[in-house]
């Protein structure tokens, strides 16, 4: 009788073994160039996962310098690739996106163009990033946009038809009620509203059996108003008259403002017209420049009108001695002047032409010329130090130039005893990096944690994975180079 049983038991339960190990198998096993894997136990029977690493001058094409891949559809994914150690892996870029690469990765000094989703814009109008040695430099950010709208006005009796539910909609999103059946909208049996300068226009009253009462609600993006209701701009006639802007875009609905070049735009660049025949608020142009006059100024050397962008310096010659000069500062439209007085360019400054070629700074550059000075910038992953603008000695001479000091550590693992070698590897300033070490009991189970700090870097000693961020590891750490 027992026998009975365990036989139907065993032909209930081959197939399924069968089954799961026919799963198992079904991805090929993978060839990977420049690298090695190992099968990996995994929770699910059904499920085959392995693990890899690649070879010194590699990296897995995704972050880490190991990774997993997972066999799912007859594919392992995501597919085991080993890319040169200066190559990027993709980005994500929350509410954004950029062109992908054919190969999944990206070259160094490769560069990317993000484009950020409607109703967000680039942070500091910094839209690219670019792949230097393996680590994206400038990593774009879209934030949403100040003129975009939160959720539109929850109507009672009414949804919102031809759009999916977003959170943020653009400026000059329309969006369309209808009322159920039943009820019916003031006028007309939809309406659209609009998105103009983070408001939504007043929506529909949808009326039935009974009176529904509506109240205000609140916006996203700290709004609380709901504007009147919109009509065609014609219906307002002359459009409001903006000093140093214009009015670029007319669709009917609003009108589009843009500001005359050295002018900033602030408040609403987008404007509609009121059904009552009014306009809603109008925005300004504010000069993002300021106008020195240098005839109206007693301790300045009289030479006209000069102009100095926003956030920028240039240096005036002080009327009391051609020896001294007065830094003249541009900040949101105001300017300041230092004094006279401390100066460090104690000779004569002239034109930067008698000079002849500028000071050559390693890794900087010159980025704005004037009449009386050059202005430095050093290259990405490094930082200024000292003078940022260079004057010109009447003697021929220049004023003391600026250094451009790395922000980041350069290791040589070819020169460390305690780690396995694999090239110089760049480290950016306050960031940390594990390295194998070069000698351990077991296959990748002990690290180093090398830590740059202000261009130095230190190194822990050789820890467990386990334990390489415990307090112990921690206290371990050695001064480096």
């Amino acid at each position: 009788m027992c026998g009975r049983y365990l036989g139907f038991v065993l032909l209930v339960w081959i197939p399924q073994v069968l089954n799961a190990l026919s799963a198992v198998q079904s991805c090929a096993v993978p060839i990977l160039n420049g690298g090695y894997f190992v099968r990996e136990l995994s929770d699910n029977p059904t499920e085959t996962k392995l693990t890899y690493a690649c070879d010194n001058g590699r990296k897995p094409a995704v972050e880490g310098w190991w990774a997993t891949s997972i066999c799912q559809n007859d594919k392992w994914s995501p597919a085991l690739q080993c890319i040169e150690e200066k190559a990027c892996v993709p980005l994500t870029i929350p509410n954004g996106n950029y062109d992908a690469s054919t190969d999944g990765w990206y070259q160094d000094t490769d560069k990317i163009r993000v484009r950020c989703d409607k109703g967000y814009e680039h942070k500091n109008n910094k839209a690219t990033a670019q792949c230097i040695n393996g680590t994206w430099s400038s990593v774009p950010i879209c934030e949403r946009s100040a003129d975009s709208c939160g959720d539109p006005p929850k109507i009672p009796h009414a949804v919102i038809i031809g759009n999916g539910y977003q959170e943020v909609s653009a400026e000059s999103s329309q969006l369309q009620y209808k009322c159920e059946d039943g009820y019916a909208a003031e006028g007309a049996v939809s309406k659209t509203i609009s998105c103009i300068s983070g408001n939504w226009t007043e929506g529909p009253t949808c009326s039935g059996g009974h009176t529904t009462v509506r109240k205000p609600v609140s916006e996203g993006g700290g709004h609380t108003t709901v504007r009147k209701p919109v009509s065609e701009v014609e219906t307002c006639g002359t459009p409001p008259l903006v000093a140093n802007g214009d009015v670029v875009n007319n669709n009917k609905r609003y009108l589009q403002y843009q500001c005359a070049a050295q002018y900033q735009l602030v408040g609403p660049k987008m404007v509609g017209c009121y059904s009552d025949g009014t306009w809603s608020e109008a925005p300004t142009c504010k000069a993002t420049y300021c106008s020195v006059d240098t005839d109206e100024l007693s301790h300045i050397k009289s030479v006209g009108v000069r102009t100095i962008n926003d956030g920028e310096e240039e240096n005036l010659e002080c009327s009391s001695s051609v020896f001294y000069f007065s830094e003249a500062q541009c900040t949101r439209g105001k300017v300041t002047f230092s004094e006279c007085v401390g100066n460090t360019m104690t000779k004569p400054v002239s034109r930067v032409e008698i000079c002849g070629t500028p000071p050559v700074v390693a890794d900087g550059d010159v980025v704005k010329k004037t009449g009386m000075s050059l202005r430095y910038q050093c290259a990405a992953q490094y930082e200024l130090v000292g003078p940022k603008m260079v004057g010109c000695y009447s003697d021929g001479t220049w004023s003391k130039a600026p250094t451009c000091k790395a922000t980041y550590c350069s290791v040589d693992t070819y020169e460390l005893d305690h780690v396995k070698s694999v090239g110089v590897r760049l480290i950016n300033d306050g960031e940390e990096e594990n390295f194998e070490c070069s000698r351990h009991g077991r296959f990748f189970d002990h690290f180093s944690e090398a830590q740059c700090t202000r261009g130095k870097v230190t190194f822990s000693e050789c820890c467990n994975w386990a334990k390489l961020h415990t307090v112990f590891c921690k206290d371990l750490l050695l001064v480096g180079m």
